[in-house]
């Protein structure tokens, strides 16, 4: 069946709508196109498995999209990406993962956040640096320790326990203040 409008076509359906096609079908728009749902969107590419996959437009560029389950937030992007990606939402974005969760940048990595910034790990937490680490606050800055607080530097030594205690360990210390230095304790020891 070949249908041709040369001018608009409008569809109003009031109740349900349906469509079957036994093998292909192309839709082509060659201006601007505008979809709005109301509800959710599933879309099924394939059978329930890596092999279906559905060649997704975006910017000039490539992406494969292989849909697997429910809805369009279970996607999984595979192969790369020639152009530029960008994610946008006028209110907030989560993403989930009940397993791992990586993120890899061929170059440089940059994060801007407006307001406030918090982050919660119940485990442990491991930054390795092959340079340097700046950090930088205008007004205060804090690092609380439970148990205990070690800061390394080669030979040198800084070690705060949670009962009180702390240790200086280094070749030479050098205390020097401008003004006064008080020293006081129960019993100040000198050899």
């Amino acid at each position: 069946m070949n249908t041709m409008v040369r001018n608009d076509m409008a569809s109003v359906v009031l109740n349900n709508r349906s469509s079957f096609t036994a093998k292909n079908t192309l839709d082509e728009v060659l201006g601007n196109a505008h979809v709005a749902i109301s509800g959710s969107v599933n879309v099924k590419v394939g059978s329930s498995s890596l092999a279906g996959l559905a060649s997704k437009q975006i910017g000039g560029s490539v992406n494969k999209v292989s849909q697997i389950g429910k809805s369009m937030e279970n996607h999984l992007f595979n192969g790369s990406q020639s152009g530029n990606y960008s994610i946008e939402a006028d209110k907030n974005i989560v993403v989930n993962s009940g397993a791992n969760y990586f993120q890899h940048a061929g170059k440089n990595f940059s994060k801007s956040v407006a307001q406030n910034s918090s982050e919660s790990i119940l485990g442990n937490s491991t930054v390795t640096v092959d340079k340097s680490i700046s950090s930088t606050a205008k007004e205060f800055y804090t690092v609380v320790a439970g148990k205990r607080h070690t800061i390394i530097c080669g030979g040198s030594k800084v070690i705060m326990n949670a009962d009180g205690s702390i240790q200086m360990t280094g070749t030479n210390i050098s205390i020097n203040a401008s003004s006064e230095l008080v020293l006081r304790g129960g019993k100040v020891k000198i050899n």
